[in-house]
């Protein structure tokens, strides 16, 4: 029988993002074919590390706290409690806690990567590499 139910203390946690962020829903989990969901906290002035899916859309609903999500080409969203959030396939983005009190979100994305670990790519960050084609331009 399939599962069901994934209990918080099941939640599986990445350590590699930033925040605090963990899996709920995910095929080893519970064996989903098209989706994973899970749960970000991230502290104030924390940042969830610039990323991109390159198969995979991205929602989230903030349910606590208000943020920052930073595209490409320096632009910026502002959202809080409340909003929902969507991120295109491909799109490159990381996550800022702007707000004096812990951000909370829940999100989803869909559809899976072919395997597990090219699902999320972590990108070096702009302000460390000189900039988005990593060259220093100082």
């Amino acid at each position: 029988m399939p599962k069901f139910l994934i209990s918080a203390h099941q939640a599986k946690k990445l350590f590699d993002k930033g925040g605090d962020i963990r899996l709920f829903i995910y095929p080893a989990s519970v064996s989903s074919s098209h989706m994973i969901m899970g749960t970000s906290r991230i502290a104030p002035k924390e940042v969830i590390k610039r990323h991109m899916h390159p198969y995979s859309e991205e929602c989230f609903y903030v349910v606590q706290g208000e943020g920052i999500l930073h595209l490409e080409d320096n632009e910026r969203v502002l959202f809080s409690a409340g909003d929902a959030v969507f991120i295109p396939k491909g799109l490159i983005h990381s996550i800022e806690n702007c707000g004096v009190e812990e951000l909370f979100v829940v999100f989803a994305s869909s559809p899976l990567a072919p395997k597990s670990e090219e699902g999320h790519k972590n990108l070096p960050d702009e302000t460390q590499s000189g900039g988005k084609d990593g060259k220093n331009h100082s």
